[in-house]
């Protein structure tokens, strides 16, 4: 049963991240060239915070990702991703299931899960990680 599979079996691995020192427009430049809506914050070798797109649209002035690149990169670079970032994330151990993800992300507030080996990050899996992997063919 596709439940009880490793949710490290899905969770994309090592996945980018960044220091909480660095700038909101630092994460807006990363999220755009990666096509990714979400980055992990390690400070030390442990996983300390997430930063969504929605976090970037928070505290912009305008659209982070409409309006003028320059004006909105000026807004955001005033703001470090310790001040962005949200600290209380619900996060996973690798030995957690597939099942275990599932339930988390049907409560519907977020769409990604850090994956940790103790306080390290190890990976992270999305609601769109989760859907694509339950409809492929086994």
């Amino acid at each position: 049963m596709k439940g009880n599979t490793l949710i490290s079996r899905l969770m994309t691995p090592t996945p980018l991240a960044l220091g909480p020192d660095e700038s909101a427009r630092r994460a807006r430049e990363v999220m755009l060239e990666h096509g990714v809506h979400h980055l992990p914050i390690v400070s030390g070798g442990r996983f300390v915070g997430l930063v969504s797109t929605n976090d970037l649209h928070r505290i912009a002035l305008g659209d982070p990702y409409r309006d003028d690149p320059e004006l909105v990169a000026q807004d955001l670079e005033l703001f470090p991703l310790q001040e962005v970032m949200t600290e209380d994330v619900v996060t996973l151990q690798a030995t957690a299931t597939v099942r275990d993800a599932a339930l988390q992300l049907a409560k519907g507030s977020f769409h990604a899960i850090p994956i940790l080996n103790g306080d390290a990050l190890a990976g992270i899996v999305t609601s769109t990680d989760l859907v694509a992997y339950l409809i492929e063919d086994e």
